[in-house]
């Protein structure tokens, strides 16, 4: 097919700062930059057709509000969230006043795939704006200092820092628990496990938008070595649900696990519970506009396993003690979950019936586990990570 190029110059005033130009073709979308452009700028491959207001002579004007429409732009340097204006031209069914971009024939530009982000991967069907494939060799994402490291016949680990800031966070949570808040030896689906441009990770090298490629706990978890396949985790998937259901939150999460370890390891003057200070206050201060963390989602159990009270006692001392740190609070979601098969389960069930409006446990007993283990299989994973979203999302934003 020959190319037919459609450009979209989305100017500021007076002809000032030309945004990049959008070229289209059977093949995909790429950016082009400006002709005054500086070559040691980063050209962004996301594709944005929301047409932005014009707010100074630099570009439009990056505010922290959550994605409209897309609600992305080029403010001169790099991507960034912008002021949205009505002056627009809209397509069929189209309410979000943003510009379809289509060759002469009416066809879509670019076909819409679940597949993890390419710079962002993102650009326009003809109705709505999506993930793409198809993208062309000369758009730069903005890439970390690392190297991405390749291995015959493996996916390389994913180094690329995307363009979303942790300052778009808007739901911050920390994870916590044994082997089932980690995951390790679980499978990935490039599809079911793609990456959410609106969900982000704590990672080894800060906040990044969260991928399975990544390291998030333990320095390698879920992967850090390019000849094996990363493990799954009902983070990402917490996160995903959320972005699915609430289209203008962003969500960050913070994960820190003891595999194998009983609920006394979380003691006060413990050298893991020094950890979660530690990195949560790292978290956030790389955050400038949230002070707390919005929810704790609280995974173990498997090893204390008893239905006993003394366990019961051990979980609300430690909810107290979470609640007694400056980044935490009692009037903030603690959520727990069921383990795949335990008598312990009575006792996390107790945050079901207590008089606290806080606190919750969601169902996970009966959920697939890895042979011979109590561990959550990948789908388990991807279920529970939404069962903990639907609940936070019950108890924080009252949405049932």
């Amino acid at each position: 097919m020959q190319f037919e190029n459609i450009r979209t110059d989305l100017r500021l005033l007076a002809g000032a700062l030309v945004l990049p130009l959008v070229v289209a073709c059977d093949s995909g979308v790429s950016v082009v930059p400006d002709s005054g452009a500086s070559s040691s700028q980063p050209i962004d491959s996301v594709v944005e057709d929301t047409v932005v207001g014009v707010q100074s002579d630099m570009g439009p004007e990056c505010i922290d509000t959550p994605p409209v429409g897309d609600g992305w732009g080029w403010n001169g340097t790099e991507s960034c969230r912008v002021n949205t204006t009505t002056d627009t031209t809209t397509t069929a069914g189209d309410t979000e006043g943003t510009v379809a971009e289509s060759d002469s024939t009416g066809s879509q530009v670019a076909e819409c795939i679940d597949t993890p982000p390419v710079g962002d991967g993102w650009g326009w069907n003809g109705s709505e704006s999506c993930r793409v494939g198809g993208a062309p060799n000369d758009t730069v994402p903005v890439v970390s200092d690392t190297t991405v490291i390749q291995d015959s016949g493996a996916q390389p680990i994913d180094t690329t820092v995307y363009d979303t800031s942790p300052e778009s966070i808007t739901d911050l949570v920390l994870v916590t628990g044994q082997s089932n808040a980690l995951g390790a030896g679980t499978s990935f689906d490039e599809l079911m496990d793609a990456p959410d441009r609106r969900v982000m990770a704590y990672t080894n090298q800060g906040w990044q938008v969260a991928s399975l490629n990544q390291v998030w706990d333990r320095n390698w978890f879920p992967r850090n070595d390019p000849s094996t396949p990363p493990s799954n985790n009902f983070s990402l998937h917490f996160g995903k649900r959320i972005s699915d259901r609430t289209p203008d939150r962003v969500v960050g999460f913070i994960l820190i696990t003891s595999p194998g370890s009983r609920i006394s390891e979380w003691g006060s003057d413990s050298a893991l519970f020094e950890s979660i200070r530690v990195r949560v206050s790292q978290a956030i201060n790389d955050i400038p506009l949230k002070s707390r963390l919005d929810a704790i989602l609280w995974h173990q159990g498997e090893s204390d396993g008893e239905d006993r009270d003394e366990y019961g006692a051990a979980l609300y001392d430690l909810i107290t003690r979470f609640r007694s740190e400056p980044w935490f609070d009692d009037g903030r979601p603690f959520i727990c979950g069921e383990t795949a098969r335990s008598p312990v389960n009575n006792q996390l069930n107790r945050l079901n019936t207590d008089a606290d409006p806080w606190t919750a446990c969601v169902e996970g007993e009966g959920l697939a586990v890895l042979p011979g283990t109590d561990h959550f299989n990948a789908s388990s994973l991807r279920t529970i990570g939404q069962r903990y979203a639907d609940e936070y999302l019950r108890q924080w934003l009252g949405i049932e």
